[in-house]
Parts: C-alpha cells; structure tokens; sequence
C-alpha cells in the first residue's frame, strides 16, 4: 500500500511534501519529506542510550548519502547549547556558536573525536579588502583571506599565523599545475601536488636505505650508485643532531623554479622540503659541493619546522644574510645559514672568540654550531676579543640584524633522573629588552643560547628504550609535555614505521607503504585508541586537481580536494563520499560589506550560502541563509527561560518566530511562538 503524500508549508514558507513510511526494523516510522527539485530523505526520532535527549535519526534511501543522527545538547559551561551529529560508527561531532568577547562576529565552535577545540568565523579587513577567515586552535590564531590579481593567473590566498605571513595561488600553465608562493622577497612556484606528491610519486620508482650510525635513512627515486655514495658521504659530514632532520629524502627531476618580483623566471628549484621529508632535484647531484648545499639547506627548513619555526625568532631575518638569497625572508636566512656552519662544522666547533669576532654574521652562525653541541664562546667574551677593524664590522651587522634580547638563554644541562644530558633552551619570564650572556651560578654549565624564543623554549635528549628497541629522542617545549619520537621496524615485513610518543596519551606510528591497486603510495597512520587510517594523493578522473583519498579501517573511503571557480572567485573545497556525488564549499566575499558568505553547491540539490551576522538586539549572533530562487532568511538559537529545550529564533519575510520541539509523556509537540503566542502542534511519531 503506498501512502499518500500531504501538502506542507515550513517555517521559511517553503512548500513540501510529506508522508509516513512504515519502519523496517520494528522501531518508530519514518516521516518521508520531498522538496521540489531535491531527492527525498526520511527521518525520525530515536532515543539515547545515554539518557540524554533523543536523537533525529535522518536517512537517504536511493542515495549514496551515509545516514545520521543528530540532537541538541546542553552545554556544561553555561554557554550555547551544542549540536551532536554522529554518521555511521564514526565518532560524535560538536558544534555550537558562541559569541566574541570583543564584539566582533560569533565563533563557530567545533570539538571532534580527540576532543580537542577549534573555532572560526569570518571578519571584516580592516584596510576595505576581502573578509578574513579566522580559525583558532590550540591557541594558535590564524587568519585567511582571497586577494585579487590582475595578472590573470587566478586569486592569492593571504596568510597569517604563527610562522609568518604569505601569499599562495594555484593556478594550470602549460598543462602544469602549479603552487606559487610569495614569502617576504622570496618569490617561487612548484608542481601544485607538493612535496608529499613529489615524494610519494619518487617512492614508486624505488627505495634504498642508507644506515649511518644506526639511523635509518630512505633514498626514494631510484638513485644511482655515485648519488647514493655522494648522499652517504654529505649524511656522514652533518652532526649527528642534524642527520635526524635528514631520514627522507626523495630525487625528482622538476621542482620548479624560483621567480623575480615581477613574476618571470630566475632559476631552477634545486630543493624542497616538507615536515619530515626532502626533495632534492636528481638533475643537480653531480658533486659533493652541490650535494651538500642542497641537503644541508632543506635540512635546516626540517629542523625548523621540527622546533617550532625558531626562524620567526630574532636574529633571523634583517637585512644581511650569509647569501643573497638568504636576505630573501627569515626562513630562507635561517636554512642558509644552517647550510653554511654544516658545510664546515669542524672549524665552527674549534673556533675561540678571537676567531668569532672576525667571523660575519657571527650570532646567528653560533646559534646553529651550539644547536648540534658545539662549545661556542658567550657574545660578551666574542666582544672583549673584537679589535676596531672587526668592531667596525660588527657594529654594521648588528644595526642590520636589529636583535630582540632578553632573558631567554640554553646550555648543555644534566638530568635529574640519571638519563642522559639535556640540550635545554630556557624561556624564563618576559623579555627585558636586551641579549645577556652569563655563567650559571649554580654551578652547571655556561648558557650559550641567544636569542629570546618567547615561549617556544625546548630541551632534547637521547634515550634508550625501556622495551630494547631502537633508542628515542625526547622532545620538550615550554608551556608542553615531553614526547619522544624513534624509528621501529613493522611486524609485517613492511617499511619501518616512525614511532612518536606523547607524554600521558597513546603512542602512534606513521611511515608510507605502497599501494595494492598499483596506485600513489599511502601514507599510513596506526593509532591506539582509535581508528589507524591512511592517506594518499590520487588523480582526478575528470582531469582535475589530485584528490587526498582517506580510509579508515571500518569506514567506506572518501576524497577530498580545492578545486579552481570557474567564476574567477575563491577556490571550492570538494570532497566525495564513496559512491556518492561530490560536494563543495568555499568562502566569498559578501556584496554589501558584510561578513563572507559560506557557499555550498551539492550535484542535484538546490545551492545555498550561509554568513554569521551580528545582532542589533545585543543578543547572539544570526546564522543567515540564502537558497537559491528564495529570500535570505536569519535563524539563532536562544536558552529557554523555563528550562527546556532551547528555542530557535526565525527571522525571514513570513515574519519573526521562535520553534522548538518538546517531548511529554513520549509525546513529540512543535511549539510556535509568535506575535505573543503561543502554538503548540503534535507532531507524527518519528
């Protein structure tokens, strides 16, 4: 027997139809709802085992969509309510709006399964440009936004976090996509799949393993046996500290070319590197000098990655470098600088401060020689050793480098729990303005570190394992836990596995493994506690940009990827489901100066854009919304006075209301409130 459908209008006056289906599973019937012009979906009301208010339990028959369950729960902080949505066995998801202290647009709040929080939202640019995209995590801030360019090779991505500020574009040129990217002068572009595609795609044409005082080094892309032996002999002139900063390299043909500020081509790209991985251009490892000044460079980017961009610090960055292209931004000073005290390590160990004092760019050159263990002179005894030629010199350099000091200072320093030595950089209090070198009055060795690092401050040691695996290196930073991170061989007979152990949480383990179906290699991830996964980028069948497909264990498969507006506008961000139809959102910009709109476009369904806009009641923010064909309408949720459910607040062109729904007795009403009144509505069992 088919029933029949019933004519409805909702609350932002949008006709529907609706009808019962009977359940299959012997709970409560389905509520079937078809919009024109959209496929139907079917939802209903399940109760929480947990006690806490019942789920809406929304379907997709016919479709490739994943069923979910989704309910409002209050907060335990005292502030908005939180929206709980949980697909299939994959953990719950919270979301909420919460207001700004200072004012500005509401946060959108969000905590996944590590239970860690993010919020963002949109703001308004100060200078009359673009909106901003604000997202805050772990007490980082960072902020995004699309700038024009009238060179017609699409829009600039700005940004700003706690590692700098740069623009970045993608953009197709000569069949070839590229990533470009402007950072302080330094201009450059490479192929747009970066270096974990560059990486993974050199791993399908082989993998050597170099092992060089029991650490574990992967060469990817078929290196010959003279780059093998020139790798080995630059991996075995690097200290042992950095060589840690070295374990995979990948050689690949073209990384791309660095640019002038107009745009056009000045040189080739000899190196790249990422978190943890090299690329090195093959086509540039003919000699041991060039070998080293590429390894030694993209090392040094490793290891600032690694300790929490230290580049962003004094004394990096300024006017003078060790090399033109070191002057470029702090980064670029920072890795040139690294490339120059590996390339003679041994002299840099030995040298007195006379020897110093003559020595150009002198401090930051000592900050890299004691960072591996070199016992350099403080810069009060490097100053008594100046004569008035090399005063003269550094007096020039030191006006450049405009150094920030203060009271932050490091030295080798012996553990307290019988362990080996820390190589401890201490971050004590504020900065005071000015650099000072002392001896420790407690009678431990001299501080040799410079610069203030403003709550960044770490300490490293070597450890050995307690299990009589390989050992660790543990990690910790001011205002953290200690970690320790080793290389450990798989039980499978697979790649060794890079093994990382946070203070007080499981441990994890990553490394990359090639792929059964003959496609890029995986990057694979086991965790304890949740679900491992892996990860890898896959071409588009369309001809477009890669995807990044993902697997859980247990979960079906899903892609994701930024893809370039055919309107000139802010690229989309498209993700698949498995056999589903993909969807995608972006930000932009909003016509009457207001905050950014989120637009959403899903194949076969009607698209829509969402905007956060401040409230003129002085009460919570307004989610609004705009459907394709319909008016803009604003909705936000309000606490109930009388204790229950909180209200939806509606403000649209059928005029001003408040909705919620309430339970009684097991029974489901709709309670409406407008112009003063009060409605309330049974609703049909879900």
């Amino acid at each position: 027997m088919t029933l029949q459908w019933e004519d409805k209008v909702n609350h932002e006056g949008v006709p529907f139809q609706q009808r019962p289906v009977p359940a299959e599973d012997g709970g409560k019937d389905w509520r079937e709802i078809l919009f024109k012009g959209h496929q139907p979906f079917q939802l209903r009301t399940v109760a929480a085992s947990d006690g806490g208010p019942a789920w809406t339990e929304r379907r997709f028959p016919g479709q490739a969509k994943e069923a979910y369950i989704e309910r409002r729960v209050p907060s335990q902080d005292g502030g908005p309510d939180w929206t709980e949505k949980k697909i299939g066995d994959k953990p719950v998801q919270k979301t909420r709006t919460v207001a700004c202290p200072d004012g500005g647009p509401a946060w959108k709040e969000t905590v996944g399964s590590s239970g860690v929080s993010s919020k963002s939202r949109t703001v308004p640019a100060s200078d009359g440009g673009n909106a901003w995209r604000e997202t805050e995590s772990k007490g980082k801030l960072t902020r995004q936004r699309s700038v024009a360019d009238s060179g017609g090779k699409g829009a600039w991505s700005e940004i700003h976090s706690s590692t700098g500020h740069h623009l970045t574009r993608q953009y197709t040129e000569d069949g070839v996509k590229w990533k470009e990217t402007i950072n302080g002068q330094n201009r450059h572009r490479s192929p747009a799949e970066g270096v974990a595609g560059m990486a993974a795609a050199a791993a399908l044409k082989g993998t050597d393993v170099l092992s060089i005082d029991g650490l574990e080094i992967k060469i990817h892309g078929g290196a010959s046996p003279t780059q093998l032996a020139l790798l080995r002999t630059a991996l075995e002139a690097m200290p042992p500290g950095a060589r840690i900063y070295a374990t995979d390299i990948s050689l690949c043909e073209n990384l791309g070319e660095t640019l002038t500020p107009e745009g056009e081509h000045d040189a080739g790209v000899g190196g790249l590197a990422g978190s943890t991985q090299i690329v090195l251009n093959s086509q540039r490892l003919e000699t041991r000098a060039a070998v080293q000044r590429l390894l030694f460079h993209e090392a040094g980017h490793i290891a600032d990655n690694q300790l929490g961009s230290i580049s962003q610090k004094p004394p990096w960055g300024g006017d003078t470098s060790v090399s033109r292209y070191g002057s470029t931004n702090s980064k670029e000073d920072f890795a040139e600088t690294h490339r120059v005290v590996l390339a003679d390590f041994p002299r840099y160990s030995s040298m007195s401060a006379s020897d110093w004092a003559e020595e150009s760019e002198c401090e930051k050159k000592m900050h890299i020689a004691a960072l591996y263990g070199a016992q350099v002179p403080s810069l009060e005894q490097v100053r008594q050793a100046e004569t008035p030629e090399t005063l003269e010199k550094r007096t020039a350099m030191e006006a450049a480098n405009a150094f920030t000091e203060g009271n932050e200072i490091g030295r080798i320093f012996p553990s307290r729990d019988g362990g080996p030595p820390w190589r401890e950089m201490l971050a004590d209090g504020e900065s005071t303005g000015r650099t000072r070198f002392v001896t420790a009055k407690d009678g431990g060795p001299q501080w040799k570190e410079f610069e203030p690092l403003e709550g960044r401050a770490y300490k490293r040691r070597e450890l050995t394992s307690d299990d009589g695996g390989k050992p660790w290196t543990e990690w910790h930073f001011a205002g953290g836990q200690p970690y320790k991170t080793r290389m450990v061989e798989a039980s499978d007979d697979g790649p060794a596995w890079q093994e990382t152990q946070p203070s007080g949480s499981p441990a994890y383990k990553e490394r990359k493994v090639l792929a059964e179906d003959g496609g890029p290699v995986w990057t694979e991830r086991l965790n304890q506690g949740s679900d491992p996964y892996k990860k890898r980028e896959v071409p588009a069948g369309d001809a477009g940009k890669p995807w990044t497909e993902w697997q859980y264990v247990g979960h079906k498969p899903f892609k994701t990827r930024m893809v370039d507006a055919e309107d000139g506008g802010s690229p989309w961000k498209e993700r698949l489901n498995d056999g589903a139809k993909p969807f995608k959102e972006r930000t932009v910009e909003a016509g009457d100066g207001g905050s950014a709109w989120t637009e959403r476009w899903t194949e076969g369904a009607k698209p829509y854009k969402k905007r956060e806009v401040q409230a003129e009641d002085g009460g919570g923010a307004w989610t609004q919304w705009h459907f394709a064909g319909y008016k803009p309408y604003n909705t936000r949720m309000v606490k109930a006075e009388d204790g229950g459910p909180s209200w939806k607040e509606i403000q649209s062109p059928a005029g001003h209301k408040f909705t919620r729904e309430v339970r009684e007795n097991g029974v489901r009403w709709e309670e409406v409130r407008q112009d003063g009144q009060l409605k309330r509505t049974r609703m049909p069992d879900a």
